[in-house]
């Protein structure tokens, strides 16, 4: 039985897939979105332990949605994945109190460590 639960929002089968693997590895249910709008609303109604959220690359417009899922769940452990980063946006994001701004591919040792180390997090 899983005691604890985390949601992903991504539309990238490879991210899906390693991201389903390592939470089996650490027992988390991982719940999986590919748009955006079931992401926020089931974001807002459930109580997850952690939060990824995949965006192409760190920009404005994925800002946009790091300060809207920041303002449904602001202590919620958010772990945000991309393919490129712009630094400004980088640097704004973690002021939003992401907690682990990833560059992907991600080896998924990685990926385990930083999900383990966000759920030690009394944030919820």
């Amino acid at each position: 039985m899983h005691d604890q639960f985390g949601i992903l929002r991504s539309e990238d089968k490879i991210v899906v897939r390693d991201c389903r693997e390592v939470s089996r590895q650490i027992d988390v249910l991982l719940m999986v979105e590919n748009e955006i709008s079931e992401f926020l609303l089931k974001l807002q109604s459930n109580n997850y332990h952690v939060a990824l959220f995949d965006c192409l690359k760190a920009d404005k417009e994925s800002f946009k949605w790091v300060k809207i899922i920041r303002k449904l769940r602001p202590k919620l452990p958010l772990i945000v994945l991309c393919r490129e980063v712009d630094d400004r946006i980088a640097a704004k994001m973690y002021e939003k109190k992401i907690f682990y701004l990833g560059l992907l591919p991600m080896p998924q040792d990685t990926l385990g460590e930083v999900m383990t180390s966000a759920l030690k997090l009394e944030f919820n």
